[in-house]
């Protein structure tokens, strides 16, 4: 096993620039105090400038610097928190930098990590500063329209759109202040979740000494860390943990180390592990189980000195390890192919312990003895098999993705620890009555839990950071365990047994909520969900409409299906009939709401798939905005009798907006319900 050592500088890929200042002078830009945040704001120069940016970029860090400061005192370090340079006024300083390069150049860069930190380093001091620029890119991403931020020396963010964010802020800066990626958890601000909000205990820990969140303290730079490998060993048994005892020194006083994967190649590095040290000298051990070959320690010492070892993880001391065997030829042939191997070769135990992904889906899969070895695993698909018994899953804790639909699962006792869990779908497998395993997978976003016997989603109650949740085709009755998922946004209840819908209406980040085929006739609690883009509420006893109609005045764009098959608010038709008559054909329908309806217009046309056209001179007018039922009728006297029509109704707004809401068909004296057709 072979040694570097280095002081830290971590450069991921970034863009070549070419840059002249505009707003500050040569003489002026070291003048900030040591360990600030300064900003900087690059413009392409084919585009325009933002006019407002200053204090776009002034209320971003300090939003970020509010959210630094919430999650250190969460964790018990008061509210340390970085500087940024700002003015007497405290706002905050954004020097302006007009690029000699156009906007498609930073759209299709190819990355030249040292550019930035060259340029920068030509007028600032960056190893007492860390700059955030925001990039002013019409796509609004960086590096091909991929990345929302980039950090190379420099934490960068375009300078707009929704990547213009706290938590995508926050994850470059946290670069800037020697965190690395941490996978983890999908809410930790290191990671690539959706919903990052949160530092891990580590990460705070780090940061508690970090010079930039302590302003009053004297820093002297040196390196004066030392880590010597004292032993590395393998474990011969599964999960062949590689197991590293280190010691570690430093004059100045340890604080932390971290344990983190590399992969040189591609200049990537995730955070495995931490220990806190005391004192000037401390031993620590390491157990690693993952597919790498070279790890890095990083320390930083009391002063907030940061160094890192690099251990090259050599072939020589992994031991060869026991065949495993796989009864089922089709897990067998799914796990060779993930591995790259071949029919004759075995699957051994060493290769299952460092699988961390397996996809192995629609392949008639019975039995999954000998996958309990892939310890490692982080994602599972095992969608539409005939898998019936999930033991084998039982210890595997570093799972974050689990996918079981389409199986013939019955007992989920196997889940109880895989607390690590994010994203679980047990969707259409065999009735599964008792969901306790499930309760203290507190960081589930996504799940999906369809059973006819499910009655009681108690367990439910501490997966408050769900996003997603459908638990439809179940006889649930209450769901006040639902009341505190507050990060939901998309709900389905559907065929259940539901009365009061009450505890949703403080889960105000809804955009879709299916709840048809229940008991609900109270819908009041919908006027509380400020962000509905659908919801589907038919098959309930809805006694007052009202509330829907007040719905959409708040919000015209969200779509309220309250007819099965049918279109959604504004105007639902519930019926349209055409009868013969001696005086014509008479036309009736009927409307169970309406919005902004000024009035029908009916068409008539003897194929259909002829051209329509209106008989009614007059607009037929309609009922403006009402949750009522209205009943409406009007007779053709133009019509022939014992003649083949089809007719058609349309609804016109007072805007002059047009909608075709269906179509019937008349022949001779028969009367003809006619179906509606949706659009």
């Amino acid at each position: 096993m072979k040694t570097t050592r280095c002081f830290i500088l971590t450069l991921i890929t970034f863009v070549t620039l070419a840059f002249v200042p505009n707003s500050f002078a040569q003489n002026e830009v070291n003048t900030a105090p040591a360990y600030v945040v300064r900003l900087a704001y690059v413009l392409p120069k084919d585009r325009e400038a933002q006019p407002d940016i200053d204090a776009k970029l002034d209320a971003l860090i300090k939003a970020t610097q509010s959210f630094f400061a919430n999650e250190m005192e969460r964790h018990g370090y008061g509210r340390k928190t970085f500087r940024f340079e700002a003015d007497a006024n405290g706002n905050a300083i954004v020097h302006h930098i007009k690029s000699t390069q156009n906007d498609e150049y930073f759209q299709n860069w190819t990355g030249d990590p040292q550019a930035m930190r060259n340029y920068f380093g030509e007028h600032f001091n960056l190893e007492k500063y860390i700059f955030l620029e925001a990039n002013d890119v019409s796509k609004e991403r960086l590096g091909y329209g991929s990345f929302c931020g980039f950090w190379g020396g420099v934490a960068s963010i375009p300078a707009s759109g929704e990547c213009f964010d706290v938590s995508v802020a926050a994850h470059e800066l946290g670069h800037g202040f020697g965190l690395t990626h941490n996978f983890y958890d999908n809410s930790y601000i290191m990671s690539y979740g959706a919903h990052r909000d949160r530092l891990s205990a580590c990460a705070a820990e780090w940061l508690d000494v970090s010079p930039y969140f302590n302003p009053d303290k004297v820093v002297t730079r040196n390196r004066n860390t030392s880590v010597e490998l004292l032993s590395n060993s393998f474990d011969a048994a599964p999960p062949h943990a590689l197991r590293l005892r280190l010691e570690i020194s430093d004059s100045d006083g340890l604080h932390q180390v971290q344990l983190i994967t590399i992969d040189e190649n591609i200049n990537y590095s995730e955070y495995m592990d931490c220990r806190s040290l005391r004192g000037v000298r401390d031993i620590v051990e390491f157990e690693i189980i993952a597919d790498v070959t070279a790890v890095e320690l990083k320390v930083i010492d009391k002063s907030g000195n940061i160094m890192r070892t690099v251990f090259d993880i050599s072939d020589t001391v992994i031991p060869s390890s026991l065949v495993v065997e796989i009864p089922d030829a089709n897990l067998a042939s799914a796990i060779r192919d993930t591995l790259g191997t071949t029919l004759n070769d075995p699957i051994t135990s060493i290769a299952l312990s460092r699988l961390q992904t397996l996809s192995a889906i629609r392949l008639g899969i019975t039995d999954l003895t000998g996958l309990e070895r892939a310890v490692s695993l982080r994602n599972l698909n095992l969608a539409s098999n005939r898998i019936s018994d999930i033991t084998p899953l039982k210890n595997m804790t570093r799972l974050v993705h689990l996918n079981l639909q389409h199986n013939q699962i019955s007992d989920i006792a196997p889940l109880k620890k895989l607390v690590r869990l994010e994203s679980l779908y047990l969707d259409n497998n065999n009735l599964i009555d008792d969901i306790m395993p499930l309760s203290d997978m507190a960081r589930m976003r996504y799940l999906q839990l369809p059973s006819p016997l499910l009655t009681d989603i108690t367990p439910l109650s501490r997966m408050t950071r769900l996003v997603e949740l459908y638990i439809g085709k179940n006889q649930i009755s209450d769901i006040t365990p639902l009341s505190k998922m507050t990060q939901l946004e998309s709900l389905n209840l559907s065929n259940n047994q539901i009365i009061d819908i009450h505890p949703l209406s403080e889960l105000t980040n809804l955009k879709e909520l299916n709840l048809h085929n229940n008991e609900i006739s109270d819908v009041r609690p919908l006027l509380r969900l400020s962000n509905l883009n659908r919801t589907w509420i038919w098959g309930n006893p809805i006694i007052d409409r009202e509330p829907l109609v007040t719905l959409l005045r708040r919000n015209p764009e969200v779509k309220i299906y309250h007819k099965k098959g049918g279109d959604p608010l504004p105007v639902t038709l519930s019926r349209f009939k055409a009868v013969q008559t001696g005086s014509g054909a008479f036309i009736k329908w009927t409307t169970e709401s309406e919005v902004d309806n000024a009035g029908f217009y009916i068409y008539r046309s003897p194929t259909k798939g002829g051209e329509f056209k209106v008989v009614n001179p007059i607009m037929i007018r309609g009922a403006g905005t009402t949750g009522e039922r209205n009943e409406y009728t009007w007779t053709d006297t133009t019509a022939k009798p014992n003649t083949v029509y089809y007719y058609r109704i349309e609804d016109v707004s007072h805007a002059g907006e047009r909608e075709k809401l269906a179509t019937v068909r008349l022949r001779g004296f028969v009367s003809a319900s006619g179906k509606l057709t949706t659009r």
